[in-house]
């Protein structure tokens, strides 16, 4: 435990309180990025770096780290937000993605040839995933991360964005002409196209086509994030720094 500069009387009475007792009730809050620094960060915009939050105020705080576990029990100690978050509220370490690493027949290295219809996942970072609202079976994926002949491991190799038609059963590469950049968001249009954010701008693969174009005026910078305004006509993109732009539905081609 720790003390929280300016509540040390507050820290006293509270230890006081609860030496040799029982806690009555226990609050477990998991935040998601909840570092030092990513504390830091809200802390000095919104109040200053002399202020305090309302979680600093608390009398008593703790840290601790956690990590998860590949499907072979060893440690993974890169590990995600579902995974950390469960041994924090469990004290059971967990695997990362289970159902989506183990999908797929393929592994899709740089230099099979075959690799086609039916591919594992990529062992990165999952940043995007959206579903056709027409048909929920339908789904795409934007796998951060790059491409590297020197990439190892099961999943590992090309491919930033992926598709499937039986809910995540089977998985297909549709990256096609993408450049070897991370994807970050993904969005189906209402006619059907799919939009992807990328770390040089936003790309679009109409409907019918393969290929993907590059679209809107963006600078290349990284999108971060794609959404639909609600009556569908308008795409908004968020950049890493420069602000949000928005692109028409009807000019995407």
């Amino acid at each position: 435990m720790t003390s929280v500069a300016g509540a040390s009387d507050t820290k006293q009475q509270a230890e006081r309180a609860i030496k040799g007792g029982k806690a009555k009730n226990v609050i477990l809050l998991i935040g998601d990025g909840m570092g030092d620094s990513e504390i830091a960060l809200p802390r000095d915009y919104t109040v200053g770096a002399n202020g305090r939050l309302n979680m600093d105020k608390f009398p008593l705080t703790g840290a601790y780290t956690t990590y998860a576990v590949h499907a072979d029990g060893t440690p993974d100690y890169v590990t995600d937000s579902a995974a950390s978050g469960t041994g924090w509220a469990t004290g059971v370490k967990t695997v990362k993605w289970p159902h989506l690493q183990d999908t797929g027949h393929r592994q899709g290295r740089p230099d099979d040839p075959g690799a086609g219809a039916e591919e594992r996942l990529r062992d990165r970072y999952l940043s995007g995933f959206a579903v056709d609202p027409k048909n929920a079976d339908h789904v795409y994926l934007a796998v951060n991360g790059f491409s590297r002949h020197w990439t190892e491991g099961p999943g590992a190799g090309v491919g930033h964005v992926f598709e499937s038609t039986d809910g995540g059963t089977t998985w297909k590469d549709i990256s096609k002409n993408l450049p070897d950049v991370p994807t970050d968001s993904a969005v189906v249009t209402p006619n059907g196209g799919l939009a992807v954010a990328t770390d040089l701008g936003v790309v679009y693969r109409a409907p019918g086509r393969t290929t993907w174009k590059r679209v809107g005026n963006l600078p290349a910078v990284a999108v971060l994030q794609l959404k639909l305004s609600p009556d569908g006509r308008t795409l908004y993109a968020a950049t890493h720094g420069r602000g949000i732009y928005t692109i028409g539905v009807r000019d995407l081609r």
